[in-house]
């Protein structure tokens, strides 16, 4: 939800509080806003959820090319400024266990 309202192409970075302690690469839980603002979590393969752990969650908003705009000379911006950017300053947090989830909304502002 962004002031509100559902809010797409928002992807959301999960970011665990106890990751695993590997000299390998972690995958991280990344999901995608759709249109009506609801998301799946995916961390290996599509809509796996991701591992029971807490997480801070870090929220980015790029904006869309406009038509008939160059790719290579646009400059996309996160829209939501850099607020939610940083998992230690986010105050975004969610709680997943070893279960099915539903998260609740997050609510962001701009």
């Amino acid at each position: 939800m962004l002031n509100g309202r559902p809010a797409s192409g928002v992807e959301l970075i999960f970011v665990p509080d106890n990751p695993p302690e590997s000299d390998l690469l972690v995958p991280t839980p990344r999901a995608v806003s759709d249109a009506e603002g609801r998301f799946e979590v995916s961390t290996y393969t599509g809509g796996d959820g991701a591992p029971a752990d807490g997480y801070s969650v870090i929220a980015i908003r790029m904006s869309k090319l406009p038509e008939g705009v160059d790719p290579e000379a646009f400059n996309s911006v996160d829209e939501l400024k850099g607020k939610y950017s940083e998992p230690d300053k986010s105050g975004l947090r969610v709680q997943i266990e070893p279960r099915t989830n539903e998260l609740p909304d997050i609510e962001l502002n701009r």
